[in-house]
């Protein structure tokens, strides 16, 4: 009888125990005085937060200190994340993991791939030892890193599979970056069968969670590259607007175009104008050419060939073939520049050289015309003959009308 009321009165008692959490400052810092190392991580905490203190990273600094020459995990960690990143960071995590702290296996995992942030070795292999502990844990972000290195050999095999099965742990326990990365290989059938419902259900999961513009721009495009009833150009519109409303250049453009064509939005030419320039002002060659375009044909812009000359130009400069064709035509043609044959004929033949099937049949036009070179029928129909292999039926007649 005794035996057993001493066990009620001890289970009594234990319920009725104050948890760390639930102290007070004034019994947190008896506590933590006394050396309670549970109190002394929660009185760091309180001072980093400022409850019931003043907040002071210094005070809790010194209690997390405390609690870590105890070797108490908890206290190990947070004193880390203070540090963070640096070698003694590096040092406190691992000390934490080998605690089977599971956030400190993650970060211990972490550093030993990006060593260089805490001027360590790199040891990948070691990298997956602690994210394979932490992985096992459910920690989604150790589960998507080693995911990460599964799909690129890093630390041991490649493995395609595991890498797959491993994001789509990763993926169901919350981590952002894993459903991102489903969503997009569902979108690109990169590793699984091309799959666009998946592909918008994750993405859709990824932005929820972390709606960052990368996220953003993807599920736009997983919308707007869908087929059947999964293609949605008005859903496509919302995120590519959001994500380049967010510094994204290929969104600028894709919003651009679509502001352009009305498709998913109205049509507003002025609107494509002003993000065509911003994914241009990045550097953009494809939205160059466009407002190039723009401007000479006066489309939401004052019509003006020599702006359409200069972004034409800064297009061609990298290297594309389109805007390297249309520039030719502009010197040939002495829109918004000096007439100049010779140098429409370099911006053709740059372009040719891309297999440019318009740039083909305009070097055979100034041969046919003596423009820039002696007049020459057999090498303009040569010329012809190469547009019309690169699929322009006009060249496939000049080369039917120019046999011998």
């Amino acid at each position: 009888m005794k035996k057993y009321l001493a066990l009620a009165a001890a289970l009594f008692l234990s319920a009725c125990a104050t948890t760390p959490t639930d102290m007070s400052i004034n019994q947190l810092t008896n506590q933590a005085q006394k050396g309670n190392a549970a109190a002394q991580v929660e009185l760091g905490k309180r001072y980093q937060s400022g409850d019931g203190v003043t907040a002071s990273d210094s005070e809790a600094q010194q209690w997390f200190q405390q609690a870590a020459a105890q070797q108490d995990a908890e206290g190990l960690y947070q004193l880390a994340l203070i540090e963070e990143p640096s070698p003694a960071s590096f040092a406190n995590f691992q000390q934490a993991a080998e605690l089977n702290h599971t956030q400190a296996q993650f970060k211990t995992g972490y550093y030993h791939t990006f060593a260089w942030l805490v001027n360590a070795p790199e040891d990948d292999a070691q990298a997956r030892h602690w994210l394979s502990l932490a992985a096992k844990k459910n920690h989604a972000e150790a589960q998507n890193l080693l995911a990460w290195m599964h799909e690129r050999g890093y630390g041991g095999n490649q493995d395609a599979k595991a890498a797959f099965n491993l994001y789509v742990l990763a993926a169901e326990n919350g981590s952002a970056d894993a459903q991102a990365t489903l969503g997009n290989m569902y979108r690109n059938g990169q590793g699984v069968s091309k799959n666009h419902e998946r592909a918008i259900y994750w993405l859709n999961k990824a932005v929820a969670n972390a709606a960052t513009a990368e996220n953003q721009f993807s599920l736009g495009a997983a919308y707007f590259f869908a087929e059947g009833p999964e293609q949605d150009y008005a859903e496509a519109f919302k995120w590519f607007k959001q994500a380049a409303d967010e510094g994204i250049q290929e969104a600028q453009f894709n919003v651009g175009l679509a502001y352009y064509k009305g498709q998913g939005t109205y049509k507003d030419t002025t609107a494509a104008a002003r993000y065509y320039r911003l994914a241009a002002n990045q550097g953009m060659a494809d939205a160059m050419l466009n407002l190039g375009i723009l401007y000479y044909n006066g489309e939401g812009v004052s019509k003006n060939y020599s702006q359409a000359a200069s972004w034409l130009r800064k297009a061609a400069e990298q290297n594309n073939a389109d805007a390297q064709n249309r520039l030719g035509i502009f010197y040939a043609n002495g829109h918004g520049v000096r007439q100049n044959f010779t140098t429409a004929l370099e911006w053709f033949h740059k372009a040719a050289a891309q297999n440019h099937s318009a740039a083909l049949y305009n070097i055979g036009v100034r041969y046919y015309n003596g423009e820039g070179v002696a007049k020459n029928l057999r090498t303009a129909r040569s010329w012809f003959g190469k547009s019309c292999d690169s699929g322009m039926q006009e060249g496939c007649d000049q080369y039917r009308k120019l046999a011998p």
